[in-house]
């Protein structure tokens, strides 16, 4: 097991030190001995004679027994010899161990071949020399077993006795304080100090599923006063629909009260399946079979009808009668397209019979003299008569027919209009009087709990479950309003509202989470924090997060993902084995605990591992419903509808705000100049969140000038750590160049990015550089490129968990992976586009590279433009204002061009222009 977390250790060595000197024998030190292959023999006692354990092993090869005597002592913290009587006394115990024989299992006696002073404290150097000096006897030194070496071996040998140090539930409260800090951000920096970022910036907005405040208060909507019809199955969603959003805002969707619609669409369903009414269903079945039978008749007449027509206009033209045989062959093609689909009663109209019997009869005309075209034609005129006397009598029967009965809605235009324009207004009154300051924390929880109920109705009412979406119309109206709320997340976080954090790449997420997490080290309060990411990088193989279990219809899942891939996270997290038994154990834990809170930080990264997080943490959610729940994740996945948590979007800094930041991290005369500067160069939207100004004021404050863009930015950071930095202060740290260790980062970061990873082992990565063709350098190399990236410039950070390598913050990797797309052009950007994973490289590759050639690529190689629009746009967004409007265009050209395919039914790869045209043999 790897070694504990300082503050963990800490605790377990409070609670040996509780213990008294014969619990710590019997309950903790003998089991540990027994687990390391001892053989014990507990002496404890008021006549030990300095024997509390006897530990005999068999030494090969000739398995003589090795005597070990273990005398346990609490001794202290002062630790000085000649203090006091006890001290004294464990002296002459230990030289007694040296001296007295003493029988062991076989009968003989024997003398101790080693002595082990087991003390719960840490044993100083100092008293260990000086016991030493006074008991050693034949060259034999008393050998120290102090508090940190048990902690260390219960956890190499046997874990479950922190079970008898501890509760599992004090277990569970452990706080390791360092994995509470963002290390990976500042060792990526190589900084030493962690201010309190949250103090630099706290203003939110909101969302729950796809809607957003923003959204909300610059929208209006629209409703049209159609009814719609309805299936069961759009019925049935309409009432849950109904449910859910009565139950937020006292507002139903339908104008129609649903017991009525119901009686009456019941009512009607029952004459529906009478047997009167089936009677009368079977009659027009029957008249139909009839009429289509009597339509087989007229096909056949018609083609020998056809059959006689042709041979007599081709005898015609033999007699070179042209003009009259090109006049029959037309009609006969009108009559051929005419007649040829009247297959059924439904499709046949007057009109058609009209014209049809009209170019029948010019057709006789034409050929007087044939008696078979007559008779014929009596024939076909008789049967259209007769199928359309057989019309009638279906249209007099479905007169008396009740059909199966649709259920008719109308969307409540007024109610649900008026509660749209009322919301608005209240959530703009009462951010206001948030941001006032004036406000007490009741006021905001309530304030909370009315915006996350307000947005869920929009996501019901707005979600593609609700039939009557179409009758709704959404215009954005002209809105200065600015939807900041200035309340710090932690306030939000004591809501007891299930939160979802989310923000773009640096906004603060993880930090934020993390030093709330803090505020509880000392408290008695259950808050469990999983930073995700990490925790996945330390298992060898996702299969162990999964269960198998029955479900409420009882049938077996092998290799489940459910709420107990949650609790074997957090079993992983609190350093506890992750055994049934301990499953088990949490599991009472957590029900029996009147509320507590876990956060689960990176879900996005976690998404990409175990695509089924979600469900576990629903799961997991439905199991304790008294548990708070807070999760983060980047804003740009595309699983966020399926999230119903109240959201918070950090917000990027205000002009203030990142004053009050960079204030915080520079002197008044470089601070003053970095932001006279950012004014000047129109740099103050760029270095927008805590991440971006963080790097650039680490820069500043090192003399660095301060970089022109976000790619340049984070460019700089690479060079420093790769030399540049070291140059300005003389040093020499690193054996290979700038260059190579620059371009080993890049390739690196890539294939993590491929790869979908944000850590690997040095192996790995080791065995990128070396698989990588276009990093052509010997084994040697590779491999001390990652040695130096990791241990000289800080590039690479070692993560203490799970013990892989990462380039700390993920914008990092992302940015590197970006250098290695604009550089390496066999990588194919097309390939990449449409997935989410790579919308952060993609933005960052933006920045410097133009992408109008890419549009004809996509075209040619992806499916529909409306599933990479949103990438786009970022991407759009990225380059230079003089381009942006042109770019959108473009792309809205193209998304124009897929719904015109998609009108006429066009498959571009399918697509041959040969069936276009006519087919010449039919003549």
């Amino acid at each position: 097991m790897e070694c504990l977390p300082l503050d963990e250790e800490k605790t377990y060595l409070e609670a040996l030190v509780e213990l008294s000197e014969d619990d710590l024998s019997r309950e903790i030190i003998v089991p540990l001995f027994e687990a390391m292959g001892y053989r014990t023999d507990f002496h404890g006692g008021v006549y030990e004679r300095g024997k509390d354990i006897i530990a005999l092993r068999k030494i090969p090869p000739h398995n003589k027994h090795h005597v070990t005597v273990i005398q346990t002592k609490k001794i202290g913290l002062s630790q000085k010899t000649t203090d006091s009587v006890k001290i004294r006394t464990l002296i002459c115990q230990l030289q007694q161990c040296y001296t007295d024989k003493f029988p062991i299992i076989t009968g003989e006696k024997v003398v101790a071949d080693c002595i082990i002073l087991c003390c719960p404290e840490q044993i100083s150097s100092r008293f260990l020399e000086d016991i030493n000096g006074l008991v050693t006897q034949n060259g034999k030194e008393v050998m120290p077993f102090d508090g940190p070496e048990i902690i260390k071996n219960i956890a190499t040998h046997k874990p479950s006795l922190f079970n008898k140090l501890l509760s599992f539930k004090d277990r569970l409260s452990i706080k390791d304080e360092s994995s509470l800090k963002n290390t990976e951000l500042f060792s990526a920096l190589n900084q030493s100090i962690d201010i309190d970022l949250v103090k630099s910036y706290s203003d939110l907005s909101f969302f729950v599923g796809n809607v957003e405040s923003n959204f909300f208060i610059s929208s209006k909507i629209t409703i049209t006063n159609n009814s719609v019809q309805l299936s069961d199955r759009s019925w049935k969603n309409i009432k849950d629909l109904n449910k859910k959003i009565e139950s937020l805002a006292r507002l139903d969707l339908i104008i129609e009260s649903f017991e009525e619609t119901e009686e009456l669409y019941e009512k009607q369903k029952n004459i529906h399946e009478s047997k009167e009414n089936q009677d009368i269903l079977n009659n027009i079945d029957n008249i139909r079979d009839a009429a289509a039978s009597k339509c087989q008749s007229l096909n056949n007449s018609l083609d020998t009808f056809y059959g006689i027509a042709q041979a007599i206009s081709r005898y015609e033209s033999q007699r070179l009668n042209y003009n009259i045989a090109e006049d029959k062959a037309k009609n006969l093609e009108v009559i051929s397209g005419k007649l040829k689909s009247a297959c059924s009663i439904i499709d046949i109209d007057n009109e058609l019979s009209t014209r049809t019997i009209e170019y029948i009869n010019k057709v006789v005309e034409l050929c007087k003299n044939s008696k078979s075209l007559h008779k014929k034609s009596a024939s076909i005129q008789k049967d259209i008569k007769e199928i359309y006397d057989l019309k009638d009598t279906v249209k007099n029967h479905q007169k008396d027919y009740v059909p199966h009965p649709k259920i008719v809605a109308t969307p409540n235009k007024k109610g649900i209009e008026s509660w749209w324009n009322q919301s608005v207004s209240s959530y703009k009154e009462s951010l206001d009087r948030v941001n006032s300051g004036s406000n007490s924390s009741r006021e905001i929880k309530k304030f909370l709990s009315e915006t996350e109920s307000n947005l869920h109705v929009i996501d019901l009412l707005l979600s593609d479950k609700n039939p009557l979406k179409k009758e709704f119309s959404i215009s954005v109206i002209e809105n200065r309003y600015k939807d900041r709320a200035q309340i710090s997340a932690y306030q939000v976080f004591d809501s007891g509202h299930d939160i979802a954090v989310y923000g773009e790449a640096g906004v603060g997420k993880t930090t934020t989470l993390q030093m709330y997490a803090r505020q509880f080290i000392n408290c008695d309060d259950l808050l469990l924090y999983l930073p995700l990411n990490r925790l996945l990088s330390s298992i060898k193989n996702k299969a162990d997060l999964t269960t198998n279990s029955e479900d409420i219809n009882g049938e077996s899942h092998i290799g489940r993902y459910d709420y107990k891939s949650i609790l074997y996270l957090i079993l992983i997290a609190q350093n506890i084995e992750r055994s049934e038994e301990n499953v088990t154990e949490l599991d009472r834990i957590l029900k029996i605990e009147k509320s507590f809170q876990i956060i689960l930080d990176g879900l996005d990264e976690a998404y990409d591992t175990i695509p089924e997080i979600l469900n576990c943490i629903n799961d997991f959610k439905a199991r304790f419903a008294h548990s708070q729940i807070i999760i983060s994740s980047r804003d740009c996945v595309s699983y966020l509808s399926e999230i119903e948590f109240l959201g918070i979007t950090l917000l990027p800094f205000t002009v203030d705000q990142l004053g009050n930041f960079v204030n915080g991290w520079l002197d008044y005369e470089k601070a003053s100049k970095l932001m006279s500067t950012l004014e000047k160069r129109r740099m103050l939207d760029i270095v927008k969140t805590p991440l971006i100004a963080t790097i650039l004021c680490s820069l500043v404050e090192k003399g660095i000038e301060a970089p022109s863009s976000e790619h340049a930015i984070y460019s700089k950071r690479l060079s420093l750590l790769c030399g540049e930095y070291d140059l300005h202060k003389d040093v020499e740290r690193q054996d290979l160049s700038k260059d190579i260790l620059s371009l080993a980062a890049q390739k690196l970061a890539y294939e993590l990015h491929l790869k979908q990873k944000r850590s690997a082992s040095i192996n790995e990565l080791v065995g990128y550089l070396i698989n990588n063709a276009s990093f052509t350098y010997d084994k040697e190399t590779c491999e001390k490129s990652v040695s130096e990236l990791l241990e000289k410039c800080n590039v690479l950070i070692k993560d203490r968990i799970s013990g892989y390598i990462s380039f700390g913050h993920f914008r990092f990797q992302e940015h590197l992976a970006s250098l290695e797309i604009r550089e390496n052009r066999s990588i194919n950007i097309a390939s990449l586009i449409s997935k989410d994973w790579w919308k952060g490289v993609l933005s960052l590759y933006s920045q410097t590279n133009d992408i109008e050639y890419l549009f004809d690529e996509l075209y040619k190689s992806m499916p529909k433009f409306k599933q990479i629009e949103e990438t786009l746009r970022e991407m759009i967004k990225q380059q230079p204002i003089k381009k942006i409007n042109g770019l959108n265009e473009m792309l809205d050209g193209y998304i124009v061009a897929d719904r015109m395919d998609d009108a006429i039914g066009l498959d571009l790869d399918e697509y041959d222009s040969s069936s276009f045209l006519p087919n010449h043999e039919q003549w």
